[in-house]
Formats: structure tokens, sequence, C-alpha cells
């Protein structure tokens, strides 16, 4: 998404809203990525205790706040960023978020990855 939303291809600020406005526009679909399970339950407590008070109990997000929503979400594609993020190849992530995520292994980023993707559904 960055690469289309750069200067070049959004020569605006209207041409930004517009696009903003359209997607926040589409139903969401049920993402049909989802992770094995296994670490469900522990990634739903590590989202409860370090990402609800921002992003949602329920993982809407928060437009006011420009906080995404990160509920049904593919789970490949949420485990990709919070290892892009960490890994530096998401130069735009918060630093804030990649200190925490640092903290976490592999079976805290599948586990939140699959909790995520799933909270869409409920």
């Amino acid at each position: 998404m960055e690469h289309y939303a750069d200067v070049h291809n959004l020569g605006d600020v209207q041409d930004l809203a517009d696009v903003a406005a359209y997607t926040s526009a589409l139903s969401p679909v049920r993402s049909p990525g989802i992770g094995d399970g296994q670490f469900v339950i522990h990634g739903a407590g590590i989202y409860l205790r370090f990402c609800g008070s921002c992003h949602g109990t329920a993982a809407q997000g928060d437009n006011r706040r420009a906080y995404p929503r990160l509920a049904g979400q593919h789970y490949g594609y949420l485990l990709r960023q919070m290892q892009d993020g960490v890994e530096g190849r998401r130069v735009n992530f918060d630093r804030a978020h990649v200190r925490l995520l640092r903290r976490f292994g592999q079976s805290d980023f599948e586990g939140l990855a699959d909790y995520l993707a799933r909270a869409g559904d409920r």
C-alpha cells in the first residue's frame, strides 16, 4: 500500500481523502487467512494486555486517533507486518511498537496474528 499511497500516485490531500473515504466505506470481508489455532488463546492475552487500550477491545481501531483496525486482517499479512517492523523493513512502524514487539517470541507473533485474524468473526 505504501507504494500506491506515495506522492507520485496520490497527488494531493484530496486524493488521499478520497481513497480513505472509499476504503472505510467497504464492508469487512471474512478473512480466509487464519493460523492453525495453536497459540490463539495466548495471542488473545497478549492483545488484551498490550494492544487493546489503543486498538479497541475488539481490535476495531479508532479513526479519530488514527489507530488502524486489526480485526479480521489476514494472518500472514499481520505476521509479516509485525516481523517487518521489528526487522526494520517497515520504516513507518511506530518506535514504541518496535520496542514492544522485540520482546516477543515466534509463538507470541503467531498467537497475536491468529487472534487478530479471527477477531473479525466475532
